[in-house]
């Protein structure tokens, strides 16, 4: 068997782009904000079954740090990854098929990185054809694409570049990149403010200082005249505004990719045993001195003030959310493996290992006024598409006997002991009751009434879940509110829904142009909660960072998104907060998943966007007003 088999193909273009196609490679140009734009690569009938090989491999070079879609073809439907290059370098990618069969998370490589997969596992056994296509406006670019074969033995992803494309502040110096000078940074440094005043419009606290509700001495949750609010421990109603990630820190990897830096701060070996760099502390140490830390908190928080904010959201410095400066939330880490990989939860010991978890974080805050609440988890990932269904996992595996047995149960009842008609409902021949465990297939690839039953029956597994979760926080700690489990998506099954009214609200991390209005009034009307967006960002292809999963085309736009977006949550009556991510961009080169937004307040240097700053700051000056329906 040959170690690497060249594919064949046939070229078709998507769009209005312009291709040429050597023997080895092609190169694709797209004009600016032109959508569609791709090639379509039918492949050789020699080149359809990939059974006897291990990864799917390209080089690669791109003009732009814009994502592009690959979509792999095949008989049982098809499955797509996206990828981020690195501007103007040359890469080796390398796809193992491990990532075509199961949503793989976020990976970082040398000069790209890449994440998604879904809806349908590939059908090794015929392959039919590859898509590249972009599917975020950008500017115009150029992609080459060579050498693409199929690899019997993995090889390891690399990247080459002539000289190094990172200085030693940590800015892009390659294509795409607009690095600032030393003397530049210093001067924006000492240009900046100081004191900063406080946001007009809003109390001390961040809330609305024209009304007065109950005080109880800690946040609540209320519903007024027809819209939703959080009640501050004052009495005022509190529309959060928040920055997740408000850190002084913003390391990435730097092992096997030394090459691409001229100068490195030094370098620590992370909680993964991967070596990383943090140039946006280095650049804070450059600014503050030796007692940076101080420094940077008591500016950060006066700049969130300044611009409107009036939360520190999830993932925070402690430094900042301890102190008392600002009203904020916290996520329980505690619970997130539970979250992410759902436990056995009907085992009788399951809320006493819940609240073994919970406890240590959640009582030393039971006192904490500042505190608006916990969150439950973060994105599990079964709500995001192409990732297996829980519902086969329980079914399947030795993890969950005792939700095993309750599924049985449940199905028995739910189909009146009749097995024929379970059987012909899931297109499957089990013989007996103790045998449809192992009969079940992936709901993702099974018939109408086996995804309808694996949604029903884990919605009530998550109302088990949920409601014990949120039964021992509140016994813990029952002065603050439990937040939400930051649903990937608010778009979930209606079991899945009807199993979050335990908490006090509901959260799901948005990333689109606006809010979707009608979802939120249809979780209201399941849970009867109301709403927080957990995060949501917009970012712009330049400086060697990629414009982040939602594009804008300049940082002006970049302000205009931000404004347009949360007044469009402030004018949906069942929504109670929004969340930016995050506080500083993620370091060029990719963070330890790989990612590389621009996503900050601001950037490496500790200077912030400001034409961004200064729209949504005009938008947080009259939230309150906006939320009444009063402008």
């Amino acid at each position: 068997m040959p170690s690497k088999t060249r594919l064949g193909y046939t070229i078709t273009t998507i769009g209005h782009v312009d291709i040429s196609d050597r023997s080895t490679s092609i190169a694709i140009k797209v004009p600016k904000d032109e959508l569609p734009a791709g090639v379509h690569l039918a492949l050789d009938e020699g080149c359809r079954d990939w059974r006897k090989m291990q990864a799917l491999a390209w080089d690669m070079r791109s003009s732009v740090a814009l994502r592009f879609k690959l979509t792999i073809h095949h008989a049982a439907g098809h499955w797509t990854l996206f990828f981020v290059p690195r501007p103007g370098v040359k890469s080796r990618v390398v796809v193992t098929f491990d990532k075509l069969q199961e949503r793989p998370p976020n990976t970082s490589c040398p000069g790209y990185f890449h994440f998604g997969g879904g809806p349908n596992p590939v059908d090794l056994s015929s392959v039919t054809a590859i898509e590249i296509q972009y599917d975020q406006f950008g500017p115009a670019r150029s992609l080459r694409i060579g050498d693409l074969s199929l690899l019997a033995r993995p090889s390891a992803p690399q990247v080459w570049v002539k000289r190094p494309v990172v200085d030693e502040f940590g800015q892009w110096t390659g294509r795409q990149g607009k690095p600032r000078s030393a003397e530049e940074i210093r001067e924006y440094w000492q240009q900046e403010p100081s004191p900063l005043k406080r946001c007009r419009g809003q109390t001390a606290l961040g809330g609305d200082p024209s009304v007065a509700l109950e005080a109880t001495a800690f946040f609540r949750v209320a519903k007024e005249n027809g819209r939703w609010w959080l009640v501050d421990p004052r009495g005022n109603p509190f529309f959060s505004i928040g920055c997740n990630c408000v850190n002084p820190h913003a390391s990435g990897p730097v092992q096997d990719r030394h090459h691409l830096f001229k100068q490195l701060p030094p370098i620590q070996v992370g909680r993964r045993g991967v070596e990383e760099a943090d140039f946006y502390n280095a650049n804070l140490r450059r600014r503050y001195g030796e007692d940076w830390h101080s420094a940077w908190s008591q500016r950060t928080v006066a700049r969130l003030r300044h611009w409107g904010f009036n939360t520190i959201a999830n993932w925070s410095d402690p430094n900042l959310t301890s102190q008392g400066l600002m009203p904020y939330c916290t996520n329980l880490g505690s619970l997130g493996p539970l979250c992410g990989h759902l436990p056995d939860v009907y085992a009788p010991d399951f809320e006493a290992q819940v609240e073994r978890l919970v406890a240590p974080e959640v009582t030393p805050h039971v006192n904490d006024r500042m505190l608006i609440g916990y969150f439950v988890g973060n994105e599990p990932v079964w709500t995001f598409g192409g990732h297996r269904h829980p519902f086969r996992d329980v079914l399947t595996t030795d993890e969950y006997p005792h939700t095993r047995t309750r599924a049985i149960e449940w199905l028995r009842q739910r189909y009146e002991d009749n097995l024929s008609a379970l059987n012909a409902a899931w297109g499957i021949s089990a013989p007996t009751w103790e045998e449809v465990a192992a009969a079940t297939p992936d709901p993702r690839t099974g018939t109408e009434a086996l995804r309808a039953d694996a949604d029903e029956f884990i919605g009530q597994v998550l109302d088990s879940f949920y409601s014990t979760c949120c039964r021992v926080i509140k016994r813990l700690d029952p002065n603050h509110l439990t937040l939400g489990g930051r649903f990937y998506t608010p778009h979930m099954s209606e079991p899945f829904l009807r199993a979050c009214a335990a908490f006090d609200v509901f959260s799901f991390n948005c990333y689109d142009y606006q809010v979707p209005a009608d979802q939120v009034a249809h979780i209201e009307e399941l849970t009867g909660r109301p709403s927080m967006v957990g995060e949501f960002h917009f970012g712009v292809c330049e400086r060697g960072l990629s414009p982040s999963l939602v594009a804008t085309g300049s940082q002006k736009e970049r302000g205009e998104a931000y404004a347009w977006y949360v007044r469009s949550a402030l004018v949906c009556p069942a929504m109670v907060g929004a969340h930016w991510f995050q506080w500083v961009d993620e370091p060029v080169t990719g963070r330890f998943d790989g990612e590389e937004y621009n996503i900050g307040l601001v950037d490496v240097t500790d200077v912030p966007y400001d034409r961004m700053l200064a729209r949504a700051a005009a938008l947080h000056r009259q939230m309150y007003h906006l939320a009444k329906g009063e402008r």
